[in-house]
């Protein structure tokens, strides 16, 4: 993928938390696996040292709460809704620090390890700047170490605005986002997020279906505005 050039796969999904925005929808219900054949889908949402956060599904779509899920030893304790597993941080991990995540379910025990990436450093837009709606944008980066796996890119405001990349190729340090993305949110205000995602779906072992991802992520953010 050329840096700039190819749009990876766009996505415009519904504002939640700019900083954390979930790949799946909310489930309440949960599902008892019926038999041995039952597969799991693992996604994190986000894994890193602080907040880390994974959804569980079984090869039927339905969230599945009766797992004990564990990354480096910290247990993840399993919350409705928005029905995930999740712990306030994992002690003692930083950039480099090599996740091992276990879940054990009835069927046996999903194992998989990611490292934490580095955190990217956006260099355009720049804090505070204005830049014109309705042409086109480029964001770019720098990264420091091991390129990622991938990038996952957001911009954000208020209203309208919503444009998501989620798997920008972890070699690319930028991408333009098209002019017809480039709205003008609710007060002006928008935030470009990009996070460095490692999903170890190589390391994944046990009953797991190969779409899982461990979504081990480090992040920046800008915010600037977006002008008529």
């Amino acid at each position: 993928m050329c840096p700039g050039s190819s749009p990876g796969r766009a996505e415009n999904l519904p504002a939640h938390h700019q900083h954390q925005i979930p790949k799946h929808p909310r489930h309440r219900e949960v599902e008892t696996p019926s038999s041995s054949t039952t597969q799991y889908r693992v996604r994190g949402n986000w894994l890193g040292a602080t907040d880390p956060n994974l959804y569980l599904s079984t090869n039927t779509g339905v969230n599945f709460s009766a797992a004990t899920v564990s990354v480096n030893g910290t247990p993840l304790a399993y919350q409705n809704p928005p029905g995930s597993y999740y712990a306030t941080s994992i002690p003692g991990a930083a950039a480099g620090t090599v996740l091992n995540l276990s879940m054990t379910v009835p069927e046996g025990t999903i194992t998989g390890s990611a490292a934490i990436p580095s955190a990217p450093t956006i260099t355009a837009p720049a804090a505070g700047a204005s830049i014109r709606a309705n042409t086109p944008l480029t964001i770019t980066w720098d990264y420091p170490g091991p390129n990622p796996e991938r990038f996952y890119l957001q911009l954000l405001g208020s209203g309208p605005l919503n444009y998501t990349v989620s798997d920008l190729a972890g070699t690319v340090r930028s991408h333009t986002v098209p002019a017809d993305k480039v709205v003008v949110p609710t007060g002006g205000t928008a935030s470009v997020f990009l996070y460095a995602v490692n999903d170890g779906q190589a390391s994944l072992t046990g009953p797991v279906l190969p779409t899982s991802e461990m979504g081990v992520a480090a992040y920046t953010s800008v915010r600037f505005q977006i002008v008529p």
